[in-house]
């Protein structure tokens, strides 16, 4: 596999990762007000995460979230937010575990979402098998061959009323400077393609375009955008899709523990629309 980078296969839900960090990451501020504090605490490996958000004039939320890390073999991940529910995982990693990946993950009250997740890594193939913690038969099974570049990956689900009842498969190729992925989902209904490229690692450009077309209804959409990083604490992001929405994202580090962000979607085929303009803090105590 690739010296210094990995040393196996993506699974498939891995795939175009780089695309969705460039189109999706940080876009999820607009229209909202976020703040955000990460309190390191005496716990050694302990971190705790507060989050307040506001959407709008209407309902506001919170959340505290505790990180642990035991010996760099067992890791936590819990959240309890402001309606009373309680999320996270467990895992234990591969030195645990040896080429092995455990996670568990949980919710309650609302239970209906909590899994067993074993992953099973080797230096050309990758497994992946997942199961409902509330009912059975519900599993998912995942698998992903692999070169230095080139990952070919299958996902299929297993259901009491149907045996395929997820089916995915895809092709990726992977380079220092780009990412091309073609995507087979939905039982074969939906195609998906997308492309990164890395333009400047010097000055930080990259672009991506993901495109999709619906096999049954002939629906075609895009999605495509870029990211410039400034300088090590500026990064200035756009993107625009088939409806005619632009969005654009602004992240200015103030210093290494401060970073303001600010995002904007306007629709080029309304102009008179009201824009919608959210804002977002993170702070590092």
């Amino acid at each position: 596999m690739e010296k210094g980078t990995r040393k196996w296969p993506f699974l498939l839900h891995e795939f175009t990762k780089k695309t969705r960090d460039l189109l999706i990451t940080g876009y999820d501020c607009e229209n909202r007000m976020l703040q955000v504090s990460t309190c390191p605490v005496a716990v050694p490996g302990l971190t705790l995460i507060s989050t307040a958000s506001k959407n709008g004039a209407k309902e506001s939320s919170g959340a505290v979230r505790a990180l642990y890390k035991y010996n760099k073999h067992i890791g936590a991940d819990i959240q309890f937010d402001s309606i009373s529910q309680i999320s996270g995982n467990l895992t234990l990693n591969r030195q645990f575990l040896q080429s092995g990946i455990a996670q568990v993950t949980f919710r309650f009250p609302h239970y209906t979402s909590s899994k067993l997740n074993v992953v099973y890594l080797l230096p050309h193939a990758a497994f992946s098998m997942s199961t409902a913690l509330h009912r059975f038969p519900n599993f998912g099974l995942s698998t992903s061959i692999g070169t230095s570049g080139i990952d070919f990956g299958m996902e299929l689900g297993i259901t009491k009323t149907s045996f395929f009842g997820v089916l995915n498969a895809g092709l990726q190729v992977t380079k220092p400077s780009y990412q091309a992925t073609i995507l087979l989902t939905n039982k074969g209904d939906m195609l998906k393609a997308s492309y990164f490229h890395n333009l400047s690692k010097a000055k930080k450009i990259s672009a991506a375009i993901e495109m999709s077309r619906c096999l049954s209804t002939k629906e075609n959409t895009f999605l495509a955008g870029g990211s410039w990083g400034i300088d090590h604490l500026t990064v200035v992001k756009a993107k625009v899709d088939n409806h005619g929405k632009l969005s654009t994202l602004l992240q200015l580090g103030l210093s290494k523990k401060v970073l303001l962000s600010t995002s904007g979607g306007f629709d080029i085929k309304a102009m008179d629309r009201k824009p919608e303009i959210g804002f977002g803090i993170t702070l590092k105590l």
